[in-house]
């Protein structure tokens, strides 16, 4: 399927009930938790995910911490540029960046931490049940991983149900997709932490020494 078609059907897709139903259940859960006490943030990849996330959640709070965690050894700076030029394109205005390598022991011991203490007590992620049976679990378990409480709203969309918000609202899309989709296929592309072996299971390594071996090597 080429990006244009993609396109079209999730376009075709974004005026059926079902969608529109989909989206009011999202902004009905952060419109909810946005009057309970505490700070919130939410997590921004840069993924498709997130970007939904983002754009949804800045309809009601324009201010809301956006976390950001730049993982300099896995990620091009050229798709690091990118992912923030996105979120800032989408209307994110309160940074909060972070570099490194380690992103689970950084964010666990250290970030989540300090945010605990400064008062943030929620964090909007963009976990979606049908990305894995863990996620399906996890999420049906209402199961957080630190102190601070994760809200999913966007829990019930399916690949397409991103798709389509993203190309109904014009969020724009990172390039990275449009070089993995028709590779991986639209259903499956992820935007993942380049070049880490930590996800040779998706089969990252294989398809980025294919495509994107210029900017692995890139001095």
């Amino acid at each position: 399927m080429t990006f244009q078609e993609l396109k079209e059907i999730s376009l075709a897709w974004a005026e059926t009930a079902e969608f529109r139903n989909k989206v009011k259940k999202a902004k009905d859960i952060i419109k909810s938790k946005l009057k309970l006490s505490g700070k919130k943030y939410i997590a921004y990849s840069g993924g498709k995910d997130s970007a939904v996330l983002l754009h949804l959640i800045l309809q009601f709070d324009k201010k809301i911490l956006v976390y950001h965690y730049y993982r300099e050894k896995y990620m091009p700076a050229k798709f690091e540029k990118e992912t923030i030029f996105i979120a800032k394109k989408i209307g994110a205005e309160n940074f909060f960046i972070v570099k490194g390598a380690d992103t689970y022991k950084t964010l666990f011991g250290k970030i989540i931490p300090e945010l605990y203490e400064k008062g943030y007590r929620y964090s909007f992620i963009g976990l979606r049940k049908d990305e894995s049976i863990n996620r399906r679990n996890r999420i049906k378990a209402n199961r957080s991983l630190s102190k601070i409480i994760e809200v999913w709203p966007i829990q019930d969309f399916n690949w397409l149900d991103v798709w389509a918000y993203l190309f109904k609202n014009k969020v724009p899309i990172h390039s990275a997709y449009k070089i993995y989709g028709p590779v991986i296929g639209w259903d499956q592309v992820r935007f993942v932490n380049f070049f880490n072996p930590k996800h040779d299971i998706y089969g990252s390594p294989n398809i980025d020494e294919m495509l994107l071996w210029k900017l692995r090597n890139k001095k």
